[in-house]
Parts: structure tokens; sequence; C-alpha cells
């Protein structure tokens, strides 16, 4: 690999909708947990007192929660879906070309390893049917080297990939940048979907309940 790869800046529509996604699934979550009771509303000034389906407000928090979830999955797959792949694309073919290198220098049933000739791909690898083909010399002198076909493992594809997600997670920001708001959208359903007056569940069959 010549030259390390870059996740790059959210763009900065992709940021917006993430915040947004971020802060009302964080509203959802509190007003849940801290087992809020909204009976009253204060905008621009106006008192809105003595509401009698309060349930209406926590509907009309869960319809501005979906519509984030659905902006931010739009500029995911706008703006930062092909970003991404390619962020981990890059990272996991730099792990199998170490790997196929280390392969190929740990055996020595062909003579010496000569360090050339090796796939650098992901990508190339899959499409060679998971085969490459180091090349080896009885003198170690690169002009006589001989191809050997080698195969990629399943158990080696597995532990490349695992390594990849396992780096993006810790030491890169990438998960938490695009897949962190799925992940807390995903959450915030299956912790206030029912069980509180603010939950999705309770809010839809209040609301509608308390206008008929």
């Amino acid at each position: 690999m010549e030259k390390k790869s870059v996740l790059g800046d959210m763009s900065e529509g992709l940021l917006r909708q993430r915040r947004n996604l971020i802060s009302v699934s964080c509203i959802l979550i509190f007003l849940k947990f801290a087992g809020v009771e909204i009976s009253k509303l204060s905008f621009l000034g106006i008192d809105f007192g003595g509401m009698k389906n309060p349930s209406a407000l926590y509907f009309g928090v869960w319809i501005v929660f979906f519509y984030f979830l659905f902006r931010y999955y739009q500029y995911f797959k706008q703006d930062g879906e092909s970003r991404l792949i390619s962020f981990y694309k890059f990272e996991l073919s730099e792990r199998v070309y170490k790997r196929t290198r280390a392969i190929s220098k740990k055996d020595t049933r062909y003579g010496v390893w000569s360090d050339n000739g090796l796939s650098d791909s992901f990508q190339s690898l899959k499409k060679n049917d998971w085969r490459f083909y180091p090349l080896y010399s009885q003198d170690g002198s690169a002009f006589k080297a001989e191809p050997v076909e080698k195969k990629f493992g399943l158990l080696e594809r597995i532990k490349c990939r695992c390594s990849t997600s396992i780096f993006l997670i810790l030491n890169t920001s990438a998960i938490t940048d695009y897949i962190l708001p799925f992940v807390l959208a995903i959450l915030t359903l299956a912790y206030c979907f029912y069980g509180s007056n603010s939950s999705l569940f309770e809010s839809i069959s209040h609301s509608f309940g308390a206008a008929s």
C-alpha cells in the first residue's frame, strides 16, 4: 500500500441530519427514562396550559424522529455510504496484502520467497478464486524465481474482515460518524416503543383514542 486512505470530513448536509437524529433520539430516551409527564407547553411566549391530550405532543416528537431518521438515511445513501465502503475496502485490502506476504514468507518449502508478484487487493484475490502466486527461488535470486500457487482460505478471510472491523470501530471515527446514528435510532425504538406515556405505542393509541 503506497498511501494511507483518509475517510475525510462529512458533508454539511449529512452532518446536520446526523445531529438532528441524535438529538431527537436522546430526547425520547430521556423522556421515558426520567418519566417526564408534560401537561403544559410554552412556545414563543405563549403558554399552552391544561392540555387535554398531552400524548399528542409525544406523538409529534415521534413524527419528528421518523422524519430525521428518513432524512439521515437519504443523506447517508447519497454521500456517506460510498465513502464508508471505500474506506473499509482500503483497510481490508491492506490487511489482506500483509497477510499474503506473511503466508508466503513463512513457507520455505519452495526455497526463498521473492518479495514481489503478490496481489495487494482483496477484490483481485476474490476475482481469482482466492488464489495468489508468490515467487520462490532456491538460491534467493529474483531472476530465477518461480510462481507457486497458494489459496487464501476462508479462515484467513474471516480474520482479515474481523480485524478490519475492529480497527474501524476502535481506531477511526468511521463507525461513530456514520453508523452510530442508526444504532441509536434502533435502540430508541426498542427502548421507547412501549411502557410510558411518551412511548411510541402509548402516544399513538392515546392521541388517536382521545381524538375519537
